[in-house]
């Protein structure tokens, strides 16, 4: 089992962007991206849809910060622009709701497996050498027995990543469970696509973010 982020950077490939807080050029598709309203106003473009030139920052809680209480925005946009009230809430929430969206579109496709046992069964029956990571997702409120263990279900698999920023009420949602502790995302594209934006969210969750190995 390597690290979420291992598997993230491993599999990223696309434009470089830059990072108006680090300086750091990054792939785009690790990186949140801004647009600005004809009113001036910085909001979230996670899906990278709206027009007009992007303002890129790292998903780190501190860098977003840094960039809307220093307005980072404005000399990234070359105007003066105002970053939309709540801005760091605002992207913390949208990448929840991309999160759970992504869960409910594996459950759609027969592509999500929760509750410990059949976690564990599908982990043993998944090949190894696969071009894509399944992604073992674990509540960050679990308890550290139930952590211990999954990181025991996660050494069986080398091709296995693990995050762990979504409570166990919200990986409830996607299954209609008041709380799951574990999940599993088939590998195929609908994890890759997960765990990008989980990597992400735990960026901005810092406090609740759980990326193993531990042991």
């Amino acid at each position: 089992m390597t690290t979420a982020s291992a598997h993230t950077e491993r599999a990223t490939v696309g434009p470089m962007r830059r990072c108006i807080v680090s300086g750091e050029s990054r792939p785009r598709s690790t990186l949140l991206r801004f647009a600005v309203s004809d009113e001036g106003t910085v909001t979230p473009d996670l899906g990278c849809r709206l027009p007009g030139r992007g303002i890129w920052v790292e998903p780190r809680h501190e860098s977003l910060r840094v960039a809307c209480d220093r307005n980072l925005f404005a000399r990234a946009a070359r105007r003066s622009v105002r970053p939309a009230e709540g801005l760091v809430e605002m992207v913390g929430d949208q990448l929840q709701r991309r999160c759970l969206d992504l869960l409910r579109m594996a459950r759609r496709a027969d592509q999500l497996v929760f509750g410990h046992d059949n976690v564990s069964l599908a982990i043993r029956a998944t090949g190894t050498g696969l071009s894509q990571p399944g992604v073992l997702v674990t509540a960050s409120d679990a308890s550290p027995r139930a952590v211990r263990e999954a990181d025991r279900l996660a050494a069986a698999n080398a091709d296995l990543a693990r995050v762990g920023c979504l409570t166990a009420d919200e990986l409830g949602q996607p299954v209609d469970r008041e709380r799951v502790v574990h999940l599993l995302v088939k590998p195929g594209r609908l994890a890759a696509r997960f765990l990008q934006e989980a990597t992400r969210l735990a960026g901005m969750r810092p406090e609740m973010a759980q990326e193993t190995g531990r042991s």
